[in-house]
């Protein structure tokens, strides 16, 4: 072995020494990988956590080569708290009683994970080890000098998409991108829903305000359509493009994540009761972990644990949903065949709206008629 790793070296030294140096660069490194055959990752080796004291839950968030994670959100659910992680990936929470709670972890460019946490007279240690995923690109929107509204569209290579559909829906205005991927729209001061379809890719839908003193301009990344589409979700967009057609503020309510912060609302739940007393003819209590229409259905989504940063947008009708069913006390099962949703496509002979209708039916809820537009 010694004699041909000589051999390897005194040919790459004449060789170089005759101006072939890609070769030689070549051959150094093949003489190089054989004597160093084997590199592995780096990995951080960490002694497991002690328990804090009493009504003390602390944690350490990290990724599954065991490298700390920085700026991840935690969260728990049930008691409305969340905070990020510190640089070495830590985290504390204070003033929790003991019990048992569900934590919740997330940071972009990883899968959300939850685990059940106890909590004891000793406090509580939850660590987490989150699985990379594929990063979603989020749509960037600033001010445009030009009034109205304008954009590129592209995909998640940061490549120009050409032929993609731009529609502000209620309006009837649609867009198609030129050969750099771009559009444009001369629209009014307001808050609009945008989407962008392209053959090949998924659906993006977002909403954006345009101010009464600039315009706007947007980026949009669409990612690459995986498998094959629902045909209930197919018509999703088209769904969207008639309720803000035909909506009005007096049946129904559509806060985007801009307006829950200037609310001051974190967790959307907690927008629910203002928006069907703001618009229910008869006004009723209502939960505020309802079951939602996710990103048009037929997929559903509970919005316990949903914050303002988890959605692009939340649509809320007050006289379409729970409002309809008899109230908790006398509510059979046998009545729910009665139910029918005013609002959602029908493909297939189903609502799109139906699931969430049911699934708070079966689960006691006074919930209206939601839908979410998730990031």
């Amino acid at each position: 072995m010694y004699t041909k790793l000589s051999r390897l070296s005194s040919l790459a030294a004449t060789l170089a020494a005759r101006g072939l140096i890609g070769i030689a660069l070549l051959l150094a490194a093949r003489d190089a990988f054989a004597q160093d055959p084997v590199r592995l990752p780096g990995m951080q080796v960490v002694a497991p956590l002690e328990k804090p004291h009493a009504h003390a839950l602390i944690g350490i968030v990290r990724d599954t080569s065991a490298m700390t994670i920085a700026d991840a959100e935690i969260s728990i659910v049930d008691l409305k708290r969340r905070i990020v992680s510190g640089a070495d990936g830590h985290f504390r929470f204070d003033g929790i009683r003991p019990g048992k709670y569900d934590v919740r972890v997330r940071r972009i460019g990883y899968a959300p994970q939850v685990r059940s946490i106890d909590v004891d007279d000793d406090g509580g240690v939850a660590e987490f080890a989150l699985v990379p995923m594929p990063r979603t690109l989020r749509p960037v929107i600033v001010n445009a000098a030009r009034g109205g509204l304008s954009g590129i569209v592209g995909d998640t290579s940061f490549h120009a998409l050409r032929g993609a559909v731009v529609r502000v829906l209620g309006s009837g205005r649609i867009a198609e991108t030129d050969s750099s991927g771009r559009f444009s729209f001369s629209i009014r001061p307001g808050q609009y829903f945008v989407s962008v379809q392209r053959a090949g890719f998924g659906d993006q839908t977002l909403m954006v305000r345009v101010p009464a003193d600039s315009g706007r301009h947007v980026a949009i990344y669409l990612a690459p359509r995986s498998g094959t589409q629902n045909p209930r979700s197919a018509h999703n967009i088209e769904d969207l493009a008639t309720r803000m057609a035909s909506r009005m503020t007096t049946n129904s309510t559509v806060y985007s994540s801009d307006d829950l912060a200037e609310m001051g609302v974190v967790w959307i739940g907690e927008a629910l009761q203002n928006a069907v007393t703001r618009t229910a003819p008869r006004t009723y209590s209502v939960d505020e972990d309802c079951y939602a229409v996710r990103n048009g259905g037929p997929e559903i989504i509970s919005i316990k644990g949903l914050t303002k940063d988890d959605i692009v947008s939340m649509e809320v009708y007050a006289t379409g949903g729970g409002s309809t069913i008899p109230p908790i006390a006398s509510r059979q099962k046998s009545s729910f065949t009665r139910w029918q949703p005013k609002s959602g496509t029908a493909i297939m002979g189903l609502s799109n709206a139906r699931e969430a209708g049911e699934a708070n039916f079966y689960a006691r809820k006074r919930c209206p008629l939601i839908y979410v537009w998730t990031r």
